[in-house]
């Protein structure tokens, strides 16, 4: 049952590293093209002098990075719980 605990903080923790790291790059975009941050979104971005429109697509490196960080949290908590026991 605390695994279960620990891969929900996991998640939550990734989800806020996610979000502020595509705030980071939505907001460093300054042409049209194609931009991907370091977690894995992919953003197209199209600019005219009319119109910005921004296209967001999940790559398989996001899953890959997902997957990764709970099985880091939940190595570090099996240390952590080794050594108080």
């Amino acid at each position: 049952m605390n695994y279960i605990k620990q891969i929900s903080y996991a998640i939550m923790v990734f989800m806020v590293v996610f979000v502020l790291d595509f705030i980071h790059t939505l907001f460093s975009i300054q042409h049209s093209g194609i931009n991907f941050t370091m977690l894995g979104m992919r953003i197209t971005t199209k600019m005219t002098n009319k119109l910005l429109e921004n296209y967001f697509t999940l790559t398989p490196k996001t899953a890959i990075c997902l997957f990764a960080f709970i099985l880091i949290w939940l190595a570090i908590y099996y240390i952590i719980n080794k050594k108080h026991a």
